[in-house]
């Protein structure tokens, strides 16, 4: 039996469960390329209805701020925990908090006042300060460009004294937060809050799946359409199999 077929079955002996999904661009919106607002209806719709079950908790984990998603997405977290900016902001039961530092932001706000001077000659590049993080939009830039972009930043990054960050590399993006916003941070928060529950974590993060492994948690990792080879043998399934399997099992069992 594989790990969806496992989940299903505690699904539907309506065990204790806590559902952590990576909600952000690399995994959603699902299969992006067909109709997707048709397809962000109906994966909305299924999370907010596996959220209203008192045996099932939902949370999300987006790198946008918990305002800006769900403005973009819309979709009702009356029901769902939301960590926003990779956790540094955290939503749970309506109640807000984030455990950052406000000189974090200014550090944060210094460092994207430098990118912004460093990379000006990029007319293409988008720099948008995240509050919690600085997000360097590439989708438009071109390919044979984003290696200086990267060299750049790098070396932006190295100039900054005393505050402890990191780079992370993505296909359309670079991010740049501080080292203590760890999706581990809320993998371990919900451990703790959710003692005695089921914890599966849904995502395509290398890191998350193998701290996952670590904790005995189930971890079903999630390969992108638009990644050619698996990277580790733990991404089994792919986009189209997990909306599959969450549309069938909310027909089934919910």
């Amino acid at each position: 039996m594989n790990s969806l077929d496992n989940l299903q079955e505690k699904i539907k002996d309506k065990d204790k469960l806590v559902l952590v999904i990576d909600y952000d661009s690399d995994i959603t919106p699902l299969r992006p390329e067909l109709n997707p607002p048709l397809l962000n209806s109906i994966f909305k719709r299924i999370l907010e209805n596996f959220a209203k079950k008192e045996y099932i908790n939902i949370v999300l984990i987006t790198n946008k701020k918990i305002d800006e998603f769900k403005k973009d997405f819309a979709i009702n977290t009356e029901n769902i925990k939301l960590c926003g900016n990779y956790g540094a902001e955290i939503e749970f039961n309506k109640e807000r908090k984030s455990d950052i530092d406000t000189n974090v932001v200014k550090k944060m706000t210094s460092i994207f006042s430098k990118l912004k001077k460093n990379l000006t000659d990029y007319a293409k590049l988008g720099i948008k300060n995240e509050k919690y993080l600085i997000r360097l939009e590439l989708k438009s830039v071109d390919k044979t460009l984003i290696s200086e972009i990267k060299t750049t930043t790098k070396n932006v990054i190295k100039n900054i004294k005393d505050f402890d960050i990191k780079l992370i590399e993505k296909k359309q993006y670079f991010e740049i937060m501080p080292s203590s916003i760890s999706k581990i941070g809320i993998l371990n928060r919900v451990i703790t809050k959710f003692e005695g529950n089921k914890i599966c974590y849904i995502g395509d993060d290398e890191k998350l799946i193998s701290e996952a492994k670590k904790q005995k948690i189930t971890a079903i990792g999630i390969r992108p359409l638009s990644q050619t080879s698996m990277k580790l043998s733990d991404f089994t399934i792919t986009q189209n199999e997990l909306e599959e399997f969450l549309i069938d099992t909310n027909n089934l069992y919910l």
